[in-house]
């Protein structure tokens, strides 16, 4: 007997799709900003999140990840990447990631890549005052979970030392 197999995805991404896995994402930056990081000025987190939130709601936001980085050179990470393509089906727990591990004093700053054919979102990133040229960290990923609704959704990764 001889069998087949196929295999197929397609694209994932709807708008409520993306407002429920933003929300998981929302969820974190509120733990972010309950760690009390001294360096974490007042609306940061929730500008980034807009900003975010425009991005996916054009599907048009590839990753991103937050940094912490401090003056000794330790750095940690936690990047998100976008599944589209239907083969998400894990829906993590928001949260779950030790954030009192890094040290309150920490620089955090965040880096994204989105599509660059998307001309609505360039203009939009210029007028927030976004910049070019940022780089991730080089170091390895660890898998922490995922956030997903319907094939559509973020993989959770860390970077670093977060033991």
């Amino acid at each position: 007997m001889r069998l087949s197999y196929t295999s197929s995805s397609s694209e994932s991404f709807t708008e409520a799709r993306a407002k429920y896995v933003m929300g998981k994402v929302y969820d974190d930056f509120h733990h972010m900003l309950y760690r009390g990081f001294s360096s974490l000025k007042a609306g940061t987190l929730e500008k980034w999140w807009n900003d975010l939130s425009f991005i996916i709601s054009r599907n048009a936001l590839e990753k991103f990840e937050i940094q912490f980085k401090s003056e000794e050179g330790e750095a940690w990470a936690v990047t998100y990447h976008v599944v589209a393509d239907g083969s998400i089906h894990v829906d993590s727990a928001s949260g779950g990631i030790n954030y009192y591990r890094v040290p309150h004093d920490v620089s955090i700053s965040i880096v994204l890549t989105h599509d660059p054919n998307d001309d609505t979102v360039e203009e939009y990133l210029s007028e927030k005052g976004w910049n070019s040229g940022a780089t991730y960290l080089s170091l390895d990923e660890s898998s922490h979970g995922a956030y997903s609704k319907n094939g559509f959704g973020f993989g959770r990764n860390t970077k670093g030392d977060w033991s």
